[in-house]
């Protein structure tokens, strides 16, 4: 199966107030379709992943994950950097569609990728995936091995 996603440019979150845990997003750059969806912060000029999601109506599930406080207590409590959200719209090929296996697939994806890359990930109400880490050191080459690995506790 291939899935398609056709990534937007990121969306900033703004705080609303200091002692909230809210964000707001301007709602017209969000599209009423289906698709993926990453909070995260920038730091450096690089993403570090905070939650991914998936959606049949993008608009319409991030509207309402703004009122996800350990969600969003998880985004205020996240290390320095521009909170942003970005979504990835599902694009589909010529043939049969099936938009909800690919959303599963896409997120489920995406999320092993972010954890295996060591991103802060709070995912399934809140809960952090528990991960294996394996760090690696001695005298060969860094560039093929990499230095840390992360593996999902099941």
């Amino acid at each position: 199966m291939k899935i398609y996603l056709e990534w937007q440019k990121q969306v900033q979150l703004k705080s609303i107030g200091s002692s909230s845990a809210g964000y707001q997003v301007n709602f017209d750059l969000l599209p009423p379709v289906a698709g993926v969806y990453l909070f995260g912060r920038i730091f450096d000029g690089k993403l570090e992943v905070l939650y991914v999601g998936q959606a049949a109506n993008l608009k319409s599930r991030i509207k309402g994950q703004l009122n996800n406080l350990r969600l969003m207590n998880h985004i205020k409590n996240a290390k320095n950097g521009k909170k942003v959200l970005v979504i990835g719209i599902l694009d589909f090929p010529p043939g049969p569609k099936n938009p909800k296996k690919s959303l599963d697939i896409a997120e489920k994806s995406l999320i092993r990728h972010y954890l295996s890359e060591g991103h802060d990930i709070s995912n399934k109400m809140g809960v952090k995936f528990r991960t294996h880490r394996i760090e690696s050191f001695g005298t060969f080459g860094k560039k093929n091995i990499p230095g840390v690995l992360h593996l999902e506790v099941k």
